[in-house]
């Protein structure tokens, strides 16, 4: 799919001392540069952070940002924080893949999202989408469960990660995208997802397809009719996501317990969140394409 605001995110890097090439091979840091130097100020006011915008910009703010609070496509695909968006975009990499990842708190970017997503979408083929959920963890047993705080789409290179908390209504096109039989969602333990989704949101997932039979079928694992066939504790353990990765991808994946077990619900997900949350997301559109497509 391609980046409509990867040339004008290149020429603020450039202006704000950061080559393009430093924030492809190290998102994370050089996105943290930026934000120091064009967002410095935003506690202290749109105002403030207005000013070194244009600073960083030359002085062509006006023509190129227009109006923070007017939450301009302009503005969100250039990636500049303000505390008036609820949209960031992240070039994350995992392996050899660059994921463009859109952290979107507004049914407009999930939208824009989407409809890149059909029209992107491959002619007589069923389309593919890495699903994966979070949540914030329950602080004792006894307490109700949590609503899904994200939801996380993926396809291709392609991530949404809606932040549904801060999103009302729920988002009419991903809700259609959701109900799209010809659609598959594929992830491992997806069906926990898609049902947390519908109980806390009203939201049905027409076609999910339950990855973790596939994967332990690829690897030996599992016999339809007896089940898990291979002998010993250790083997007959149930793989995870992560397991998968390794084993069918040949990609390793990080799973903190401190991301997995943090506060989904945070207006403003961390970079390890929001990096968790894609790589989740595109591993499992990864397994799903390797799987259902061969």
């Amino acid at each position: 799919m391609a980046i409509a605001w990867a040339s004008p995110l290149r020429r603020l890097l450039a202006a704000a001392g950061a080559s393009a090439r430093s924030f492809h091979s190290q998102p994370y840091q050089a996105k943290v540069g930026v934000a120091e130097i064009l967002n410095g100020g935003v506690g202290k006011g749109v105002e403030a952070h207005d000013a070194k915008v244009e600073s960083a910009v030359g002085g062509d703010s006006q023509r190129l940002l227009e109006s923070c609070s007017a939450r301009t496509l302009r503005l969100k695909k250039l990636g500049i924080p303000c505390k008036h968006m609820s949209t960031t975009l992240y070039n994350i990499r995992f392996g050899s893949a660059q994921i463009n990842t859109t952290v979107a708190g507004d049914a407009e970017a999930a939208d824009e999202w989407v409809r890149g997503v059909r029209a992107n979408a491959p002619r007589g083929g069923r389309l593919i989408v890495g699903l994966d959920c979070e949540w914030k963890p329950k602080c004792h047993p006894s307490d109700p469960p949590n609503k899904v705080a994200t939801l996380q789409l993926c396809t291709g290179t392609s991530c949404l990660i809606l932040q549904l908390l801060y999103v009302s209504p729920f988002p009419a096109s991903v809700r259609s995208l959701l109900g799209d039989p010809s659609v598959r969602f594929v992830g491992i333990g997806v069906g926990e997802d898609v049902a947390k989704l519908e109980n806390g949101y009203g939201v049905t997932c027409a076609a999910p397809v339950d990855l973790q039979g596939k994967c332990n079928r690829r690897l030996g694992r599992y016999d339809g009719n007896r089940g898990l066939r291979l002998s010993g504790f250790a083997k007959k353990r149930r793989l995870g996501l992560s397991d998968f990765a390794r084993e069918i991808l040949g990609v390793a994946m990080e799973k903190s317990m401190t991301v997995t077990r943090s506060n989904w619900e945070n207006s403003k997900l961390d970079d390890e969140q929001v990096r968790y949350a894609c790589i989740d997301a595109y591993v499992s559109y990864s397994l799903g394409e390797k799987l259902l497509t061969n």
